[in-house]
């Protein structure tokens, strides 16, 4: 029994620490709305992560996955955001969004999947879309 759940931990703690589609080193931090807005005067960096409060974004930001954390924002479900910065993509580069995210002008989509780990809860099949730059 001890072994089994040693496998079922080092399972779900490989799972959790996999990486996603953008092709820039993984930058996550949480920001208040008006630090997001600042990153938009900073160089573009495809691929930066950040953790924000649900229902903030920024131009040029896709939603990347919706989490839960009941100590910060308001203490609700699906209550983070967390966003991937796609200022700054060459053109073929990836990003994989929540499949009910807006896509920006210049990319296309190329493919939907299902994780059921992402994008808040009560998700169905098809609820993530990989984009790719134009």
């Amino acid at each position: 029994m001890k072994i089994l759940n040693i496998a079922v931990f080092l399972a779900v703690t490989a799972f959790v620490v996999l990486p996603t589609t953008a092709d820039a080193a993984d930058q996550q931090e949480f920001l208040p709305y008006d630090e997001l807005k600042a990153l938009g005067e900073v160089e573009p960096l495809f691929g930066r992560r950040v953790t924000v409060c649900a229902g903030q974004s920024h131009s040029g930001w896709g939603l990347e996955n919706v989490t839960t954390d009941f100590t910060r924002c308001g203490g609700s479900w699906d209550n983070l955001w967390q966003l991937i910065e796609l200022n700054g993509a060459q053109p073929g580069q990836r990003a994989t969004l929540c499949a009910g995210s807006r896509v920006p002008a210049g990319w296309s989509v190329v493919a939907t999947h299902t994780d059921f780990t992402k994008c808040g809860r009560n998700q169905s099949f098809n609820n993530l879309k990989t984009i790719q730059k134009l």
